[in-house]
């Protein structure tokens, strides 16, 4: 269950009332690797399989997708992930992954991008397909619609096609869907455009670089290290995508006038 409704008062132009309010359901998941527990986190309900083997992954717990072996459901909140640990396994202790923070690898971790070959990372593309990227994505925030509560992530193939979208609570939570419904469908590194609803972060940012992302585009602005990473890996990073006008703080050189 992504909503569930509730019923509160409300305060309009000096009028109280009551009404059913729609909200985003948060609730607790564990992530167990190999039976035994590593990761917990507060998430929105759907896509749990995909979330844990992006958690796995972008946390560097996992070097290459090929790694996990399988992902399955225990219960609602609970999901068990069978990999073979390349990265460090840390101390034993359950890694807590707070919403608005999420969980990344060490900084050199971000050079384990996508599979995809080099030449296929190189074709331009006109500026204007952002906001036809952006007018496939906004409309599929339907929990956001209902809720205002949820970030969004998207990953779309060099010619536009959308091949995972996610909604969360969290911002990292919804790009780590994604990149996990890659992973388990053995796609990871064909997404060519990352497309995100929040700030451009440079956990973000690295996290679009793991999934295999040439071009990584938001509604807002980036950070300072956001953009040094970005120009540092070769991705086009562009921010304040919105009508008729965006920022490109790296790599323009794809983008054909």
């Amino acid at each position: 269950m992504e909503t569930e409704k509730f019923e509160i008062m409300t305060f309009d132009k000096g009028v109280y009332g009551k009404l059913h309010d729609t909200l985003a359901v948060e609730a607790p998941l564990e992530v167990r690797v190999n039976g035994t527990a590593k990761f917990f986190c507060m998430r929105m309900p759907g896509m749990d399989r995909e979330l844990a083997a992006g958690i796995c992954y972008n946390s560097g717990l996992v070097k290459s997708p090929v790694d996990i072996k399988s992902v399955s459901l225990i219960d609602e909140s609970t999901v068990d992930v069978e990999a073979e640990i390349t990265g460090d396994s840390g101390s034993g202790e359950i890694k807590i992954i707070r919403s608005s923070a999420g969980v990344i690898p060490e900084r050199g971790a971000a050079g384990d991008r996508g599979e995809t070959p080099e030449e296929e990372r190189k074709p331009l593309f006109p500026g204007d397909l952002l906001f036809n990227l952006q007018e496939d994505f906004f409309p599929r925030q339907k929990i956001f619609n209902e809720t205002g509560a949820t970030h969004a992530a998207a990953l779309y193939s060099m010619d536009g096609y959308c091949l995972v979208f996610a909604e969360d609570v969290g911002r990292h939570n919804a790009l780590d869907k994604c990149t996990g419904y890659l992973i388990l469908n053995g796609k990871h590194g064909v997404g060519f455009f990352c497309i995100l609803s929040s700030r451009l972060s440079y956990e973000m940012v690295m996290k679009g670089v793991r999934a295999g992302a040439s071009v990584i585009a938001g509604v807002s602005a980036p950070t300072s290290l956001a953009v040094s990473m970005a120009r540092e890996s070769g991705i086009t990073l562009a921010g304040f995508v919105r009508k008729n006008r965006f920022n490109i703080y790296s790599s323009e050189w794809r983008i054909f006038k």
